[in-house]
């Protein structure tokens, strides 16, 4: 999935296949992303050294892809403060927006 990112959404994207067996997850970050287009799109690991061809999505099995955008606004739009354990900070909200849908690789 590509798309022009949108500033509400625009700190981190996670992307996840989900079937009843495994999930395959991977967050970016706006810093790493650069550019103008938001592609959610897994690499083709296959040629990495010491990955199995059984860690990837099983053919013929549904699965539900999801692609999620977050926002966070204030505290200089970091995540750091929310991550912090029992830290509570006046002005931060955080936006999130999610898509999914089913599909058989």
């Amino acid at each position: 999935m590509t798309t022009a990112p949108q500033a509400d959404y625009s700190t981190v994207y996670e992307g996840s296949c989900v079937q009843p067996d495994r999930t395959g997850s991977f967050i970016v970050t706006a810093g790493w992303r650069g550019g103008t287009a938001v592609n959610l799109t897994t690499p083709d690991l296959t040629a990495v050294p010491g990955w199995l061809a059984t860690w990837g999505p099983r053919p013929g099995v549904t699965a539900t892809l999801i692609a999620k955008g977050i926002g966070v606004s204030g505290a200089g739009g970091s995540l750091a403060p929310l991550l912090g354990k029992g830290i509570t900070i006046g002005g931060v909200v955080m936006r999130t927006a999610m898509l999914s849908k089913q599909v058989v690789p």
